[in-house]
């Protein structure tokens, strides 16, 4: 009696755990589930541009590139692969949090020439949407920055994003925009020193000109003793001529 007993206390603890360890096994396949990404699904990317006070900036333009689509394999796990545009780019997809990947993927873009897979204007309510996107992972560009300010860094979104285990087709994103920088005023003394110095330039070639045209009066006064001397030299040889004929007329 005493061994059924304790036969049937180990067959009661096997029991539970056999239930413990299912019940952890059906939850994490449940948590796993609700990471797999609907490949048919479709989502969109919300950009919200803001200063450092947290006020909307209204102006300028974006541009979104597709860099890699998102498949499930048979094993229900999430695989990205590079779209044919990105294929030579060399980027490395597991390395999404890098802070260089979005440089190096604008750079690519750049040098490529390619063209963005969707553009949108920034709105009064300093917002741009990108609608209709197919789950994967993209490139955000300001190519145009709204006057006063400065260009946002370019950024990586994926779509869907997950958060807390759940997965977000509709993301949202609120980059900071840097105000312009102002002229320093260094630069603006430089300038007027510039400005200052080709006005001294120019005015020893006033002063020149001006030296040349007083000299003139001064070479024409010299030339007056030679006319009084030409003249008086005429008035001797008439006053000779003279005194010759009233000689011969004696």
């Amino acid at each position: 009696m005493k061994n059924r007993k304790i036969l049937r206390r180990c067959l009661k603890r096997c029991a539970a755990v056999l239930f413990a360890a299912g019940l952890l096994t059906a939850m994490s396949v449940t948590a796993f589930a609700a990471e797999v990404i609907d490949a048919d699904r479709t989502g969109s990317i919300s950009v919200t541009m803001q200063d450092a006070s947290g006020t909307v900036v209204e102006g300028g333009s974006l541009a979104l590139y597709q860099v890699a689509v998102v498949y499930v394999d048979e094993t229900l796990q999430n695989s990205y692969e590079l779209t044919e545009d990105f294929t030579d780019s060399g980027v490395d997809l597991d390395e999404l949090s890098d802070e260089a990947l979005a440089e190096t993927l604008e750079a690519y873009a750049d040098s490529e020439a390619l063209d963005a897979y969707q553009t949108a204007e920034i709105g009064e309510d300093g917002a741009a949407v990108f609608t209709e996107l197919p789950v994967g992972i993209y490139l955000v560009v300001q190519t145009e920055a709204a006057d006063g300010y400065e260009l946002v860094s370019s950024f990586v979104v994926t779509v869907p994003l997950s958060s807390d285990g759940t997965l977000i087709y509709d993301v949202d994103a609120s980059p900071k925009v840097e105000a312009a920088e102002e002229i320093p005023e260094a630069a603006t003394v430089e300038e007027t020193t510039e400005e200052e110095t080709t006005e001294a330039d120019e005015t020893p070639d006033d002063e020149t000109e001006v030296k040349k045209s007083s000299v003139l009066p001064q070479t024409g006064a010299i030339l007056w003793p030679i006319a009084l001397m030409a003249g008086g030299g005429f008035v001797l040889l008439c006053a000779g001529g003279m005194l010759t004929f009233r000689k011969k007329g004696q």
